[in-house]
C-alpha cells in the first residue's frame, strides 16, 4: 500500500510529466443496450477513428458533464417512447439505405 508520500510523489510526477488523467484503473460497467443500436454507434465509432466503442462512450460522458446536461428530452410519457421508436426507425431505414445490414 502506497503512504501519503507515495501518492503525493506519483501525484507531482504525473502533473510535471503532463501525464494527469483521471486515472489509469478501470472499472468494468455493464449497459444492456439494443443490439441495432450498438452496431449502429459501433459503426460511428469506427467511421470516426476509434478503434473501441467506450473510448467515444466515455469522451461523450465527459462532454455532458462539463455541460451539465445530456443533450436529452426528459424521460417518461408514452408519446415520447412512440417519438423514439419513430426515430429508431428512420435510423435504421438510412442505415439500410447505406447498405448496412441490421
Amino acid at each position: 500500500m502506497i503512504g501519503i508520500r507515495g501518492l503525493r510523489r506519483k501525484a507531482s510526477y504525473l502533473e510535471k510529466s503532463g501525464k494527469l488523467a483521471f486515472s489509469s484503473r478501470r472499472k468494468t460497467f455493464g449497459i444492456r443496450l439494443n443490439p441495432d443500436v450498438y452496431r449502429a454507434f459501433k459503426l460511428l465509432c469506427d467511421a470516426s477513428g476509434y478503434k473501441k466503442v467506450n473510448e467515444a462512450v466515455e469522451k461523450i460522458m465527459i462532454k455532458c458533464i462539463e455541460s451539465e446536461s445530456l443533450g436529452l428530452e426528459p424521460k417518461g410519457g408514452y408519446n415520447r417512447m412512440a417519438s423514439r421508436l419513430f426515430q429508431w426507425e428512420r435510423i435504421k431505414r438510412k442505415l439500410r439505405e447505406r447498405g448496412v445490414k441490421i
